[in-house]
């Protein structure tokens, strides 16, 4: 895994209840009642979520890094 992919730093948790809850990801059918994370939380509104599998293939680890290429000029 590329190395700017680190699974490290503070982990959080954000009940649906709470005001950090994404409001458009609330507003889905059956959204979860828990978001739980590593990194900052402020990082999910506005956001991009990418939901893979632990054995993640080459082809889908490219596309997630594609996705976070693009997005960073967004979080500038």
């Amino acid at each position: 895994m590329n190395d700017s992919c680190q699974l490290n730093g503070p982990r959080f948790e954000i009940d649906i209840a709470s005001a950090e809850y994404p409001a458009i990801l609330r507003d889905t059918p059956d959204p979860p009642r828990v978001l739980r994370g590593i990194g900052n939380p402020a990082a999910l509104q506005p956001g991009i979520a990418i939901i893979g599998s632990r054995k993640a293939t080459p082809y889908g680890l490219a596309c997630a890094l594609s996705l976070i290429h693009i997005s960073e000029p967004t979080r500038r």
